[in-house]
């Protein structure tokens, strides 16, 4: 017996290894990302991960990794100082970024947000002049936050992340509650799981809030309930109610975050065909993929796809890192295998478990593309939640995944979260002078960034900054300098805005440099051999060498400048002439006519 399970843990180490050393033998032949870069191939992981987990959870039979029986609920009187603690956490540091964004400007992914509402400021139209990655409902809020309350769009931002954190916190302690365990281990799943997530707070980012990765969790298990509350008799559930659920939760989620949606549609085919398996879910299950297939078509032809099929094409994909993070969330991901194994051998995979881990399965896609350890946890927590759960019941489990979350989240907060704060704590509170009336660009001139631009949350000081349709010119894909180039020839009176060292900008990453970044993850225990890939960012660089030179004028960001055509040069006291010649229709210090 003893012999058996030495070989079951050999074998385990044996597979969580291959997930992060196979890929390496298949490198990819085209495209300019950092796997690319290293000879990683993102697709054979996920492949590696998905049949390695199988085979080893059949030859295991589920290794005894059974779900949880009712054994208590963290539903109770005395139980709701848990989620009101996270809440408090939280929300206090929500209000503190938001201080600091309000003096210094947004940070990090702060910085992407409110890029795409200057260029709704300067009179552009999201998903057509300017390009949003994420859905409407990510967008919109905002504005609508700031209509209401008479706030700038910067500041209504800022109160939507805090309202995004503080519904995803009590969302996820929604969902550990309606799921079989014992209190005090569904207390510490939401405990690890709030306190990892935390460390994506200093980021400013509303796309990494824990609602967006919650919500489909919600809409899964209210569409469960639906259907088992008919199965059983009870009610008015059944599956015709089940699958309206379902498209509206599909709808709802597409139109937030596009990968989520579709996601959630594929874990709901997959687990009423392979978890089910009744003859009466046959008809409504058709229906329910004939309305997604409509509404998708219907989102995609209105562009809220983002760039979802450019990240699905790899152009921005990572290489999964030989390190402790990455091999425990690897290692929980195998074991979810087990769990399903295990479920159906005992006659339970109609449960509710099942259906989360069909969400975690159908995001292997996503979590596995920018494959850095954040990404795969918030991609795959629903199959995290199950097996910690799991886990927590065995005596021996329970040891281990609690010193693997304990670790886990000490070396998220020695590295990444340590690294923000001692931004945000060392560069508050401080405001670069803003120019004199007669420094700023004139009215009526349009001013592009066509590389990066990051504003403050009260709007620009004086003129109003277009970056054009991508955002910043850091994360590139093939054809984006070109298409950033024929935005300025469309434009060719209007003055750009460019970082001081702008030529930096166009140098891809270069080997060493990447090398050393792999390095800096104290636990990486494998670098591999580095090649460069071809530069697609020189062309632009080249063009505003050639075509634009010097200007007197300048923006409130010390780290900017701005430069002017040379066939058409700009002077500091023509701003009156240039305001007179504007023509009917535009808005000074806009670039573009209003309709």
């Amino acid at each position: 017996m003893r012999t058996r399970q030495l070989s079951y843990l050999a074998g385990f180490a044996l597979c969580c290894v291959a997930v992060v050393m196979v890929p390496y033998l298949f490198p990819p032949r085209g495209g300019i990302s950092v796997s690319v870069m290293a000879g990683f191939s993102n697709r054979a992981a996920q492949a590696v991960l998905l049949a390695g987990g199988l085979l080893f959870a059949l030859w295991t039979r589920g290794w005894g990794l059974r779900l949880p029986e009712v054994e208590g609920t963290t539903a109770g009187r005395r139980m709701w100082v848990v989620p009101a603690a996270a809440v408090l956490l939280v929300s206090a540091a929500s209000l503190y970024l938001w201080h600091w964004a309000s003096n210094m400007g947004p940070y990090d992914e702060g910085i992407y947000f409110l890029d795409r509402f200057s260029n709704q400021m300067a009179g552009g139209r999201v998903y057509r002049d300017f390009q949003f990655d994420y859905g409407p409902l990510l967008y919109y809020p905002s504005w609508w936050l700031a209509a209401a309350l008479h706030i700038p769009v910067g500041h209504a931002y800022y109160l939507f992340c805090l309202l995004e954190w503080v519904a995803g916190v009590l969302l996820l302690w929604g969902v550990i509650a309606r799921l079989r365990a014992r209190r005090w281990d569904g207390v510490f799943a939401f405990g690890v799981l709030v306190l990892v997530w935390f460390t994506s707070i200093t980021d400013q980012g509303a796309q990494y809030t824990p609602l967006r990765f919650v919500l489909s969790s919600v809409g899964a298990l209210w569409v469960h309930r639906l259907w088992q509350s008919g199965a059983r008799g009870e009610g008015r559930g059944g599956m015709l109610p089940a699958m309206a659920a379902a498209g509206c939760c599909f709808t709802g989620l597409l139109l937030y975050s596009p990968e989520q949606g579709i996601g959630f549609a594929m874990a709901t085919v997959l687990f009423f065909a392979m978890g089910v398996r009744r003859r009466e879910v046959a008809v409504p299950l058709a229906g329910f993929v004939v309305f997604c297939v409509a509404v998708f078509a219907m989102a995609a032809h209105q562009g809220w796809m983002g760039v979802l099929f450019t990240f699905a094409g790899g152009s921005f994909n990572l290489p999964l890192l030989l390190g402790f993070e990455t091999l425990f969330l690897i290692a929980l991901l195998l074991l979810s295998a087990c769990v399903v194994v295990c479920a159906f051998r005992r006659g339970e995979s109609s449960r509710p478990e099942m259906y989360l881990v069909a969400l975690a399965l159908m995001a292997v896609p996503a979590a596995f593309g920018r494959a850095d350890p954040g990404h795969i946890f918030i991609n795959t927590m629903p199959a995290l939640l199950v097996v910690t759960l799991a886990l927590l019941r065995l005596p021996r489990g329970r040891a281990a995944v609690m010193a693997g979350w304990l670790v886990y989240i000490g070396l998220a907060y020695a590295s990444h979260t340590r690294q923000q704060v001692n931004v945000l704590m060392h560069s508050w509170p401080r405001m670069e002078k803003v120019p004199a009336a007669t420094e700023l660009p004139p009215a009526g001139v349009g001013l592009r960034a066509p590389i990066r631009y990051f504003s403050y949350l009260d709007g620009q000081f004086g003129p109003k900054v277009t970056t054009g349709r991508y955002y910043s010119f850091d994360l590139v894909f093939p054809g984006m300098a070109e298409e950033k180039i024929q935005e300025l020839r469309e434009h060719p009176r209007d003055l750009i805005v460019v970082p001081v060292a702008y030529e930096e900008s166009c140098a891809m990453i270069s080997p060493e440099t990447l090398r050393r970044s792999l390095r800096d993850d104290v636990t990486n225990l494998y670098t591999p051999k580095l090649r460069p890939v071809p530069n697609v960012k020189q062309a632009l660089c080249d063009y505003i060498h050639t075509h634009y030179m010097g200007s007197p004028f300048r923006v409130p960001r010390e780290e900017y400048r701005v430069m002017q055509p040379r066939a058409f040069p700009q002077s500091r006291y023509t701003s009156a002439a240039v305001q007179e010649a504007a023509a009917p229709g535009m808005v000074p210090g806009m670039a573009v006519k209003l309709p």
